[in-house]
């Protein structure tokens, strides 16, 4: 196995169907660097739950019954990333990672993280999903976690 070299951040950036792994990193010019190291997909796609449905309206079929499995699925694909996040400590040796995640999921999150590593997770509850890597670069929040000592200077 190969170990990446030491990033002076890692995140992880998460919405209710996929999240990565990135490691950043300021380069000697002291521009911000992003690397990303792994990935997850859930196997469901809200586009399934967004086609009409020849069964709507129909007995037994509602809104309310196709939101709760969707739900459902939001839930699972929240503790599958819980578990993915302890692979990434182990794999990467990360000391310290920050998940960008959705609030509602941080516990199931949360509930999958081995105790031991708990200490080592902060869970955040923005969505910087869809940013691209320039955009995560000038964020507030990375460039925040790049430099701490900076933010702390500033506020």
């Amino acid at each position: 196995m190969v170990v990446p070299a030491p990033a002076d951040a890692w995140l992880i950036i998460a919405d209710h169907y996929q999240a990565r792994l990135l490691g950043c990193s300021e380069t000697p010019t002291g521009r911000c660097h992003i690397t990303e190291y792994s990935t997850i997909e859930s196997p469901i796609s809200d586009i399934e739950y967004a086609r009409p449905c020849a069964l709507a309206g129909m007995t037994g079929y509602s809104y309310a019954a196709n939101h709760k499995r969707l739900e459902e699925e939001y839930r699972r694909f929240a503790r599958q990333l819980g578990r993915w996040i302890n692979t990434c400590l182990s794999r990467f040796r990360i000391q310290e990672l920050t998940a960008f995640v959705p609030v509602r999921s941080h516990q199931d999150v949360l509930a999958q993280v081995r105790h031991d590593d708990r200490n080592r997770v902060t869970l955040r509850g923005e969505n910087l999903m869809r940013l691209s890597r320039d955009t995560l670069c000038r964020h507030r929040l990375v460039s925040e976690l790049i430099h701490p000592h900076k933010a702390a200077q500033i506020a």
